[in-house]
């Protein structure tokens, strides 16, 4: 070991870097606050080009830089504006790629970009980035994370630098963890504030599209799926109609929109044993919680089923779907779509539950709501009828009431009066007397 003066010099200044870094990182408790400190403070005893900080999810098998909130330098700025963020997989990929390194360990990204193909290699290449020195975070003895940085020279890093990474990646992991964890409450915070929103917006919604719209702007963002389903059921529950497709202005997707324009596909949907919406509301029943269906398998499944060709042609995978049941009444059910498989993540689950039981309550709103609109548009059809049959005087102003008013009451094609003389034993139908009046 060198005792020279200058040799105790620089570890003690090391050391007071760390102490410094340490105080620094436990003071962090966004992503901005830890890169700041990355950038600024460690960047002094250990020089590199490019510093990369990512998060590890186990659950979902994926790995992400933690860039949202900030980024590091020119560099991490392109890699931000070209959403080059991720998340990557995390599994199923060679094991010399340096996303599993344990201890710290160096790396030739010309190498590594072979191994482990990413979008972020060629803008490290266009760089000039040459070298890495790698290693990993650990919590409480789980990986959580990793730590690399970069440089222009294949001989800024060595094996003499591993312990010192190393004591960077501990304090760093620590920090991590507690940044995670902070922005976990946040959006737990958050969830809780959009599900009271969401709860209030629903009390007020009237109709149909209210409904729909309000789907759009509060409850899409939330799960960022590419878009959603939300299948009632008629009042003679034979049928179900997707209003996601109903309102063209709404429809959230170019497979909403294909759905919509086409009149063969955009109609109410039959539930007759052994068709598509009977098969998905037996396993919705059956499971009495959400499930993921396959929309691509199930397409293949159902050919007949109206929405199967746009399914398929546009490559639609996971949907995460729920009946809708208010009142012990099952009113439909609720699914929200993604074009990749494995993309909801069974912690989704509860929330998607809470959001389903609060929309379910605003389509019986709605459909309450609708057959008042119904009823109250009868009784005015039926006074108006009253009111014009009343001040009638000759046949064709008759017939043309019956047409232009009572038609509107009770639907119908085509219509009979019949006067009838019992004396003469003869009867005329007034409306063919008096069709060419009325233009029939």
């Amino acid at each position: 070991m060198d005792n020279s003066p200058s040799y105790h010099s620089h570890e003690s200044s090391v050391k007071s870097s760390l102490l410094n870094i340490s105080k620094a990182v436990a003071t962090a408790r966004n992503r901005n606050q830890l890169l700041k400190v990355i950038m600024e403070q460690i960047k002094e005893i250990f020089p590199f080009d490019h510093a990369g900080l990512f998060a590890i999810d186990e659950e979902a098998d994926t790995f992400k830089e933690l860039l949202d909130e900030g980024t590091l330098d020119e560099f991490q700025d392109n890699v931000a504006r070209k959403d080059l963020l991720g998340p990557w997989s995390y599994s199923s990929q060679h094991r010399d790629a340096w996303i599993y390194v344990d201890a710290p360990d160096l790396f030739i990204v010309d190498e590594q970009s072979k191994i482990y193909p990413n979008p972020q290699w060629e803008l490290m290449q266009k760089e000039g980035l040459v070298q890495m020195i790698a290693g990993s975070l650990y919590n409480q003895g789980k990986k959580i994370g990793l730590l690399c940085f970069s440089s222009k020279s294949d001989k800024s890093f060595s094996e003499k630098d591993f312990p010192l990474f190393q004591a960077i990646a501990d304090q760093l992991a620590v920090a991590v963890s507690n940044v995670l964890a902070n922005e976990q409450l946040v959006e737990e915070k958050n969830i809780k504030e959009t599900l009271l929103e969401i709860s209030q917006i629903m009390t007020k919604v009237q109709s149909g599209r209210e409904l729909i719209q309000t789907i759009f702007k509060y409850i899409q963002p939330i799960f960022k799926c590419y878009d959603f389903g939300l299948f009632v059921f008629n009042k003679e529950c034979t049928h179900l109609e997707d209003l996601a497709i109903k309102y063209e202005e709404l429809t959230l997707s170019s497979g909403n929109k294909k759905m919509f324009d086409q009149p063969d596909i955009n109609v109410p949907l039959s539930v007759e044993p052994g068709s598509n919406m009977a098969w998905e509301l037996e396993l919705l029943e059956n499971a009495s919680q959400p499930i993921v269906i396959d929309l691509s398998e199930m397409a293949e499944q159902f050919p007949d089923y109206e929405q199967s060709t746009i399914l398929k042609e546009i490559g639609y995978h996971d949907s995460l779907q729920v009946l809708l049941k208010y009142g012990g009444q099952t009113l439909g059910f609720f699914c929200i779509n993604s074009l990749e498989k494995g993309f909801f993540k069974q912690t989704k689950f509860p929330l998607f539950q809470a959001i389903a039981d609060q929309l379910a309550v605003a389509v019986s709103n709605v459909l309450a709501n609708e057959q008042l609109v119904e009823e109250k548009q009868k009784t005015e059809n039926l006074l108006a009828v009253t009111e014009s049959i009343a001040n009638i005087t000759n046949g064709p102003e008759l017939v043309r009431a019956i047409f232009d008013k009572l038609q509107k009451v009770f639907p119908f094609d085509d219509a009979g009066l019949f006067h009838i003389d019992l004396d003469q034993q003869m009867e005329r139908d007034l409306v063919v007397d008096y069709s060419y009046d009325i233009g029939i």
